[in-house]
């Protein structure tokens, strides 16, 4: 069976992909300019880009978008209201304020942040499917789909495989994995989560998958020191500072590539108890969470296909 691997680096990161088939090659070329096409519309940074005219006419004009942006612009909504808020794609001025805060090495700001966080509320991103329109309600709001963008380029890639008849195939956006069918020879994919504790990247355990995504969210890479405190980048959108919860890193595996990588980061922020609740609304989603304590939190329905790597951690059940 043919098989053509690819790196690139795209939305910010390196992407891997791994296709078997007779049509690899048209799959993986066609994968990739869909990528680079997401990022020029979904991206907060390009200018031009749906979501930078979007942020530019908050609370001004409606602006006219790709289906791309309002299929996941919709899927946030609705991620937003099943968590709570404790994922909220709305978070974009509180975002961009802590990368210049990371950039200068600057103490934040406890007022300014609370007047930021009044403009986070996804309630609203207004949208109109018919005319393909969106439109901030209030001047100085802005989106930011970094907890869900990488998520929705998973789903994507897949229906591009599919259409190619890719049996078996891989891709990695940057701790998004999203994988199609099973390896050639083998009963599943298997993939491993880092150890959030290491500076070496290695992992603390494996999980068997078959068309599932498995997506990691953790605060241990982009981080910045100030006055004794460390400020990583994963943000609660209830309070406008860095998570402080009891998880080190979050695995969330799921069908759905978006929610996977929504649901990482909405985990990522809530405490314990929150937490289990939350699991209990979706009984189909998988989760694996390192404590600070070094516990792995490991739901019930993941138990099977979960393999523990590191011997000094030890396993917890969730839910």
């Amino acid at each position: 069976m043919k098989c053509v691997e690819k790196y690139d680096f795209c939305m910010d990161t390196v992407v891997y992909q791994r296709v078997y088939g007779k049509y690899a090659e048209e799959a993986v070329d066609e994968a990739t300019k869909k990528l680079h096409d997401l990022e020029s519309i979904l991206s907060l940074f390009q200018s031009g880009s749906d979501i930078h005219l979007i942020n530019h006419q908050a609370g001004k004009n409606w602006v006219k978008v790709s289906q791309d942006t309002l299929n996941v612009l919709h899927l946030a909504k609705i991620i937003s209201a099943r968590t709570n808020g404790a994922f909220d794609v709305t978070i974009g001025c509180l975002s961009d304020y802590w990368r210049q805060l990371r950039k200068n090495q600057d103490k934040p700001d406890k007022k300014y942040i609370e007047f930021l966080l009044d403009l986070v509320t996804y309630q609203d991103i207004q949208i109109n499917p018919n005319e393909k329109v969106v439109k901030l309600k209030r001047p100085g709001q802005q989106i930011d789909l970094g907890g869900i963008g990488k998520g929705y380029a998973g789903e994507k890639i897949v229906d591009i495989y599919q259409n190619y008849s890719v049996l078996s195939g891989f891709i990695n956006l940057g701790g998004n994995a999203v994988l199609v069918g099973k390896p050639p020879l083998k009963k599943d994919w298997k993939v491993g989560i880092r150890n959030p504790f290491s500076n070496d990247g290695k992992i603390f355990g494996a999980v068997r998958v078959k068309n599932r995504s498995v997506v990691t969210s953790g605060g241990y890479e982009r981080y910045y020191e100030k006055e004794g405190f460390k400020y990583h980048h994963i943000l609660d959108p209830r309070t406008g500072f860095p998570a402080e919860t009891e998880w080190q890193s979050v695995t969330v595996i799921s069908e759905s590539s978006s929610f996977a990588d929504a649901l990482s980061t909405a985990i990522f922020v809530l405490n314990q108890e929150e937490t289990v609740r939350l699991i209990e609304k979706n009984p189909s989603v998988e989760v694996i969470m390192v404590s600070k304590s070094r516990k792995i939190g490991v739901t019930r329905n993941i138990e099977k296909n979960f393999v523990k790597l590191d011997q000094e951690m030890s396993i917890m059940m969730m839910g």
